[in-house]
């Protein structure tokens, strides 16, 4: 398989919202109870949790060194998207797969920037930043002056 780690994310989560659509009454209803219960929230969060590990380890990911933070910023993601597959009246999946694309996207861009970092390698402004994001950093030396 030559997808990217995003492409196969993306394609489990879209397939995780397909099988749900199948079920969406029960689903919207466990949810509208979940959200009226603030005593179950924390129990949600650690299947979140779980379900975006395992999302990370079918997409081949599993192996990665700071795999719990992706697992968090997955879970955030998955969230978003299920927010708006709820929102979704007809079962195209429009809006959820266009949050999931942007959210996979710009996360997918952070952890490029993180590897960055960790490299030494400079990282290189978001693709969206503002033309002058791409101009050279002043060096502040150790007055805190602009030299």
């Amino acid at each position: 398989d030559n997808s990217s780690p995003r492409e196969r994310i993306f394609e489990l989560v879209i397939r995780r919202l397909e099988a749900m659509e199948d079920r969406r009454r029960g689903v919207l209803a466990w949810r509208n109870g979940l959200s009226a219960d603030p005593t179950l929230w924390p129990e949600a969060a650690k299947r979140r949790l779980r379900t975006a590990r395992r999302v990370l380890t079918c997409a081949g990911l599993d192996a990665e060194a700071i795999r719990d933070v992706q697992a968090l910023g997955l879970a955030a993601i998955i969230d978003r998207a299920e927010r708006k597959w709820v929102a979704d009246t007809n079962s195209d999946f429009t809006r959820a797969m266009a949050s999931l694309d942007a959210d996979l996207r710009q996360a997918e861009e952070w952890m490029t920037r993180w590897a960055d970092w960790q490299s030494g390698t400079r990282p290189q402004p978001p693709s969206d930043a503002p033309e002058s994001a791409t101009e050279s950093t002043p060096d502040y030396g150790t007055e805190g002056r602009a030299n």
